[in-house]
């Protein structure tokens, strides 16, 4: 046989062996990275929560006084469902008061989509392996706002969720921390 058709031969059987969609084996194999994310469309696919994963790239940042958001970035894996996102709450280190989150924020909110006909305000897509976030600072109530964190230390937990075809929301087990402590 020539190299061509041993070739083509390879590529069918390799093509077989693929899930439903780019999405079915990450590109390592801790759930940190997958193709591409938004609004995949594959038939029978169901979706793994157990893939659903969010790898930072950094778990501290430093807010300036006045700062009034930070970008959070990281790699992210959205266990092959159709449709992933990404939504991150705050809470005060010293109270452990949740004190604002996504959905709550006022002037970076994010995007919207529809979950069972309820708008989910808020949130950030896992896009060709990777997410990025704006997290609007606690005291932000407009651009003219006083930012910054008041000389508290705060936690930001960020969650990734994963919709299957029937409209079912599947969570990550584990979210994760970043600490924001102000810069001196």
């Amino acid at each position: 046989m020539n190299k061509v058709f041993k070739s083509a031969i390879l590529l069918f059987l390799l093509a077989a062996f693929v899930g439903c969609s780019n999405l079915s084996n990450p590109i390592v194999d801790d759930g940190s990275s997958t193709e591409d994310t938004e609004n995949s469309v594959c038939e029978d696919c169901k979706g793994n929560s157990q893939l659903l994963a969010i790898v930072p790239t950094s778990t501290s940042y430093e807010i300036y006084p006045n700062q009034l958001v930070q970008t959070i970035s990281g790699n992210c894996n959205d266990g092959q469902f159709p449709t992933s996102y990404i939504t991150w709450q705050m809470t005060n280190d010293s109270n452990q008061v949740i004190v604002k989150n996504s959905g709550s924020a006022s002037v970076y909110t994010g995007q919207s989509t529809i979950v069972n006909g309820q708008d989910i305000e808020g949130i950030y897509f896992c896009r060709q392996g990777r997410f990025v976030m704006d997290v609007e600072m606690p005291g932000v109530v407009s651009t003219a706002g006083t930012g910054g964190l008041g000389g508290n230390t705060f936690t930001v937990k960020a969650f990734i969720f994963g919709i299957d075809e029937q409209g079912g929301v599947h969570q990550a087990a584990i979210s994760r921390n970043y600490r924001l402590v102000p810069k001196n």
